[in-house]
């Protein structure tokens, strides 16, 4: 389908809106968790702004919401986690400030809402929303990756925006409008310098390599992780002792950022400690190691050949093999290998996830061009998946077209698997 197609346009909403008298704003509620999910739904409300000046949001988010304008009702950093231990902790502290949430939007309903992926907690919202007969779209559905997802999600609310073609199939035929609208990192990872021009800035000589370390958001993450990372960074500078380090800091490896100075003398390595996933540095890499997640994705899009890790607690790592013994896993951990449904980039996951394992592929990605090259056109494949640019705007457009016309042709929802009534 052409892209211009993709989703219907809505070019004469802002008219049949004035003569309905739309001189207040539109109330928007926001719900997303990881950071990923934040970064995205702040870009989503920015595009938001654009076509209606007047916008307020509230929102269930993090900081790159609150830079967009949001009202935090409740700060998300902190509730992602990973594994049900970690979740069953987390629930006693979260979910009576998830409750007054609840309350709020009872109080001060929106006109729309969106929920942004973290489909532990959205779910729950979405069920809410319904009740309180508050349209809401879906972005970025959880496990929409995952070619065997249940429907169920498009049965809680009345739109879903799905990055990935087979999403809208598994997802069509319920109470929902289900669109492919891409993925919203093809806009977002766009380096805005060159390549030469981020390493001058860095103060980067580009002689040798350049070895892009990228430890996660989670706490979990970056307590197994970040170890790992820099143990391997020591090995690969003994075995090339021109290569050079960037480590792209989340928030919570910044707040350990004293620690992480301390190891990295240590180890006599020097690194460039960046804030976040700046795409103007990160192109500067030859090779990358990334623990799984969103940043496996945009190293992706910016055509870096990576090793993937994985480690985490010896509960969590229970529960994934249990799981995946029982089939309720793909065979894969990583998004390009789930897009690609084929080993793309090298998964190390857990007892694998040893410095020496990840040295070594790194050390071949770097010393093997022929490897390397052919894992650029293996990503470059999987990228070519995500759909053309302009899924922000097509969502954006989608959020508008629910809100002016959501609840006049609001449908039935039923239960999967129940007979729907005309």
């Amino acid at each position: 389908m052409p892209a211009g197609q993709m989703i219907p346009r809505v070019r004469e909403m802002n008219e049949a809106r004035g003569a309905a008298g739309a001189g207040s704003g539109l109330r928007v509620f926001v719900s997303a968790g990881e950071v990923s999910g934040d970064r995205q739904a702040a870009a989503l409300i920015n595009l938001l702004r654009q076509l209606r000046p007047e916008l307020e949001v509230r929102a269930v988010g993090g900081p790159h919401l609150a830079e967009a304008g949001a009202e935090i009702w409740l700060d998300s950093r902190g509730a992602a986690v990973m594994g049900l231990g970690a979740a069953l902790l987390k629930a006693p502290v979260f979910l009576p400030k998830l409750l007054k949430v609840r309350k709020r939007l009872r109080e001060q309903r929106p006109e729309v809402a969106v929920l942004v992926d973290w489909g532990g907690v959205n779910v729950r919202l979405a069920r809410w929303l319904r009740h309180l007969g508050i349209p809401t779209l879906y972005y970025l559905p959880p496990r929409s990756w995952d070619r065997r997802a249940r429907r169920e999600i498009a049965f809680l609310v009345e739109a879903v925006a799905t990055q990935f073609p087979w999403s809208k199939h598994i997802l069509s035929g319920g109470a929902a409008r289900v669109e492919w609208v891409g993925h919203p990192l093809v806009d977002l990872v766009q380096p805005t310098v060159s390549k030469a021009e981020a390493a001058a800035s860095l103060g980067l000589h580009l002689k040798g390599p350049v070895v892009a370390l990228l430890p996660g958001s989670r706490k979990a993450e970056v307590r197994h992780c970040l170890p790992v990372l820099l143990n391997a960074a020591e090995r690969i500078l003994r075995e090339l002792p021109q290569a050079k380090f960037l480590i792209a800091a989340s928030e919570e490896t910044l707040r350990l950022k004293p620690k992480l100075l301390s190891s990295l003398r240590a180890r006599n390595l020097e690194a460039i400690i960046l804030e976040g996933m700046d795409y103007n540095a990160l192109q500067c890499a030859d090779a990358a190691a990334a623990v799984s997640g969103t940043a496996t994705l945009e190293l992706a899009l910016l055509g870096i050949p990576l090793v993937v890790i994985y480690r985490g607690s010896l509960g969590a790592w229970l529960q994934y093999r249990i799981m995946r013994r029982a089939g309720a896993l793909p065979s894969f951990l990583s998004l390009p290998n789930l897009i690609a449904d084929r080993p793309v980039v090298t998964e190390l996951i857990q007892r694998e996830a040893t410095p020496e394992r990840l040295a070594e592929e790194v050390i071949s990605l770097l010393r093997d061009r022929e490897v390397r090259e052919k894992m650029k056109e293996d990503l470059a494949s999987v990228c070519r998946q995500l759909g053309p640019p302009g899924a922000i705007r097509r969502t954006a457009e989608m959020l508008l077209d629910l809100s002016a016309y959501g609840r006049l042709r609001r449908p039935a929802l039923q239960p999967t698997g129940a007979k729907m009534e005309n």
